[in-house]
């Protein structure tokens, strides 16, 4: 192949090496089709891992996006689980491993459900993005609109 090296190629061999490899993405559970992992999916684990150990400015240019919104609202905190077990695991260095505060028995999910919502805020889904296709904010009323 004499020519250019294209994106499209780019990721095809990349598709070609995660299916050689055997690196599974996602099964689908009622047809049991495969997905092996692309470039993106390589790409997004790369800012998943690094979103918890670097700072959102300095992931926004390790991702190049344009944008720091980009990096906050697909990489910076949609891990509720492992955040919240970083968080107690911090807690019982501090406090000695003192058992007279339990862990509550709650999920991320069901946290997530009772916290308040500010007002015109969208409410966040498992990966991370708007339940709906929010548009950009109303100018003048400063809220999201649908």
């Amino acid at each position: 192949m004499g020519g250019r090296l294209t994106t499209h190629h780019v990721g095809k061999v990349i598709s070609d090496i995660g299916r050689a490899a055997g690196v599974l993405v996602h099964q689908c559970p009622r047809t049991g089709r495969v997905k092996t992992a692309s470039a993106h999916d390589y790409r997004r684990a790369f800012g998943t891992r690094w979103a918890a150990r670097v700072m959102p400015p300095a992931l926004r240019e390790l991702m190049r996006h344009q944008s720091l919104d980009t990096t906050l609202r697909f990489y910076v905190g949609i891990d509720a689980q492992r955040t919240a077990s970083q968080l107690w695991e911090a807690y019982r260095k501090v406090t000695g491993g003192n058992k007279s505060v339990t862990q509550p028995q709650t999920t991320p999910q069901e946290t997530h459900k009772a916290l308040p919502q500010p007002e015109g805020t969208a409410r966040l889904s498992k990966r991370g993005r708007g339940d709906s296709n929010p548009q950009p904010p109303d100018r003048q009323s400063g809220t999201l609109t649908n």
